[in-house]
């Protein structure tokens, strides 16, 4: 059931010697959770995670990066109070707050069917 999908707010950080592209290059849609990734423009990871949001939605995983100009990697956790920095909060905030109904809508539809 939807049950078992987690909602991912973010992925932060590298992972020294691995590719996270790659570990997801045969996702199984029903098994990853929507995701939501936010990068800085130009950052070293901003290719992977283009990749890595094509690859999600290649397999019907409602996913979406947000890139921010003028940015630095991991900026969100620098400066509580910059303009980007709330844009990305609020912008994580609300994927995930629909992430969370439509889950539970599918859950209640599910339930619903099951009798």
């Amino acid at each position: 059931g939807h049950d078992q999908r987690p909602v991912v707010v973010g992925l932060v950080g590298l992972v020294v010697g691995v590719d996270l592209v790659a570990l997801v290059a045969d996702v199984d849609a029903d098994a990853f959770p929507p995701t939501v990734i936010i990068t800085a423009e130009n950052e070293m990871l901003e290719a992977d995670v283009i990749e890595l949001i094509e690859r999600l939605d290649e397999a019907g995983v409602d996913a979406v990066a947000h890139s921010y100009a003028w940015q630095v990697h991991a900026f969100p956790v620098m400066n509580a109070r910059h303009p980007e920095t709330l844009h990305a909060l609020e912008t994580t905030a609300a994927f995930t707050t629909q992430a969370v109904r439509d889950a539970k809508a599918a859950d209640a539809h599910d339930a619903k069917a099951a009798g």
